[in-house]
């Protein structure tokens, strides 16, 4: 039997409304909304996010190096939707898609002398339209020049066995993962830190605009692949990164300095764990939403397992006060829990020089595994790949040695192998942080203290609402009791 699906929003989540938080010091941070009106071609500079700028008509700009940059991205993109149309091929249910009518730039800070042009970032413009009338726009920084590869090809389909789509979030925020100032040696003080993990129900901002922005992103890439055809071919899995170990270790920093006792260290584990669990259920809940308002049957999603043996060493050790040494959770990690085979081959092709030196170096590269780990294993089922990474633009860098890797990897096996094909699309964020450099809601919190330029005061889903839509915002406020984010903190160390 189909599936029913309720009546939809229709157009609420097509957006040209960006919006601009400017963090002040004093009193509250404020609040601007700027429609993305076609105008001319010219750069349209995003009032107080300075390295930000939005093209309304690309066709139009005189800018021929900029002209030339949007077309590649459009290309790109075009790659990208051809390929998965190939998958399933398009059904009567799949949307009819226009790719760049705008584009919007992330021009970084000049060096040595430069205008920072010729690294112009660029997001180019992806809108969909849904048999059912929902609408939905993205803007997408794509990584795909691996499959440049499979075109030149007359094959109307790929035999692909699974689509693996991988997206995730970091916790809280910078600036609520602070110790007490008492230890900072400058100051003298001697009072213990503070346990300073906001409650589970409290989200900063960050972690709602994140869930809205990815849930949506990935939905469009599910349904871009011909997943709305009942019954489908293709096997489509989506796999949710969220830390754990990576955040365990600043306790644990503490604790070796002789700083915080073992409760301590138990108390900030267990908080992790709380945040990662609620986190992921509604990210779960925001994917199935967006699936659902654009009539995609329900799909796996998943937190994708990767640490659970070096996280389990690491508990067992600090319950006794001692800290595991970097060998211990790697061999822990080799030949203990789910992934120990997929450990033993990665860590086996890694650069000596990218090998962890110490337990913050594994953090780290935990990211990495956790990105190639649908491409190894699909390599020991012996069948051809999708491996998808849709993340936030600050994470380009995990994408990147993620691709080396697999490089590396093919290139050293001794016969033939199945070549996964990974990408990447990162979303550009429709919320901004006022300010010189690259805008990132994780580092720049702007709180809960919010308000209009006209003085009128906001909250979070306000603006949750106006940039992502209304069934996100209705999502996220059933999800949060207390939907106003934590506010930001004047003081203290981050760790």
């Amino acid at each position: 039997m189909s599936p029913s699906f309720p009546d939809h929003d229709a157009h609420e989540e097509a957006t040209a409304t960006l919006t601009v938080i400017h963090n002040n010091n004093i009193g509250p941070s404020t609040v601007s909304h700027h429609p993305l009106i076609r105008q001319s071609g010219s750069l349209q500079h995003l009032p107080g996010a300075l390295r930000y700028a939005y093209i309304a008509n690309p066709t139009e700009t005189n800018d021929q190096r900029l002209r030339r940059g949007i077309q590649r991205g459009v290309y790109s993109l075009e790659k990208v939707h051809l390929l998965l149309q190939r998958v399933n091929g398009a059904t009567e249910k799949s949307p009819t898609v226009t790719l760049g009518r705008n584009a919007i730039l992330y021009i970084p800070q000049p060096i040595n002398g430069s205008n920072g042009v010729g690294m112009t970032e660029i997001y180019n413009s992806m809108h969909l339209r849904y048999p059912n009338g929902l609408q939905s726009i993205q803007h997408f920084h794509p990584r795909c020049s691996s499959i440049k590869q499979i075109f030149g090809s007359d094959r109307k389909s790929m035999d692909v066995r699974s689509i693996q789509i991988n997206t995730g979030m970091c916790l809280a925020s910078k600036s609520c993962l602070c110790v007490s100032p008492q230890y900072n040696s400058d100051l003298g003080g001697e009072g213990r830190p503070v346990l300073s993990w906001p409650p589970p129900d409290r989200p900063t901002m960050y972690e709602m605009e994140i869930i809205a922005r990815l849930s949506s992103a990935v939905a469009d890439v599910v349904a871009l692949s011909g997943a709305t055809l009942e019954g489908a071919g293709t096997h489509i899995s989506i796999n949710l990164d969220l830390p754990d170990l990576q955040y365990y270790w600043s306790a644990c920093e503490l604790f070796e300095k002789g700083l915080v006792s073992v409760d301590y260290v138990q108390d900030w584990m267990a908080a992790v764990d709380e945040r990662k669990d609620k986190l992921a259920r509604v990210m779960v809940k925001a994917i199935h939403e967006m699936l659902h308002g654009r009539h995609i049957p329900l799909i796996d999603v998943n937190v994708t397992s990767g640490s659970e043996a070096a996280v389990a060493i690491l508990k067992g050790k600090i319950q006794k006060g001692t800290l595991p040494t970097v060998d211990e959770l790697l061999a822990a990690l080799q030949l203990e829990g789910p992934d120990a085979i997929l450990w033993h081959v990665f860590l086996g092709h890694l650069e000596s020089r990218f090998q962890p030196t110490s337990p913050l170096d594994l953090g780290r590269l935990v990211y990495v595994f956790k990105a190639v780990k649908p491409v190894l294993a699909s390599q020991l089922l012996s069948g051809q790949l999708l491996n998808i990474i849709i993340d936030d633009p600050a994470e380009c860098k995990i994408f990147e040695s993620a691709a080396r890797f697999l490089k590396r990897y093919f290139e050293s096996q001794a016969k033939p192998v199945a070549h996964s094909l990974m990408f990447g699309l990162f979303p550009m964020q429709r919320i901004f942080v006022a300010g010189p450099g690259r805008s990132d809601l994780y580092l720049n919190d702007p709180g809960a203290d919010l308000e209009l330029d006209s003085d009128v005061a906001v909250n979070a889903l306000d603006l949750i609402r106006r940039s992502y839509g209304s069934a996100i915002a209705r999502l996220l406020s059933r999800s949060f009791p207390y939907c106003d984010p934590v506010p930001k903190l004047q003081n203290g160390d981050h760790v």
